[in-house]
């Protein structure tokens, strides 16, 4: 674990070690192969949560260094996640 932390401190995806569940947010996504809804994702958390709308914003900090892309799920109410397959880690 300590490795996956150094590098990921080497790079633009240092930014999922800056809080206290981001570091679990990455590998859920990174084990995620076909993405996962944003409601999913934030029930999932094991680490303290912060609030639905502290987590929102990070999400949207994330989509806006373009480190995941965000879709509309098949039944148009859910918004799925994705990490981009084109990071380095």
């Amino acid at each position: 674990m300590l490795d996956l932390i150094i590098k990921l401190s080497g790079t633009s995806l240092r930014v999922f070690l800056s809080k206290g569940y981001s570091l679990e947010l990455y590998l859920r996504l990174k084990q995620s192969k076909n993405g996962v809804g944003i409601e999913e994702l934030y029930n999932s958390l094991n680490s303290p949560k912060p609030k639905q709308q502290s987590f929102d914003r990070f999400i949207k900090l994330l989509k806006d260094r373009k480190l995941i892309d965000i879709t509309v799920g098949r039944d148009k109410r859910t918004k799925i996640i994705n990490l981009k397959d084109d990071l380095s880690d």
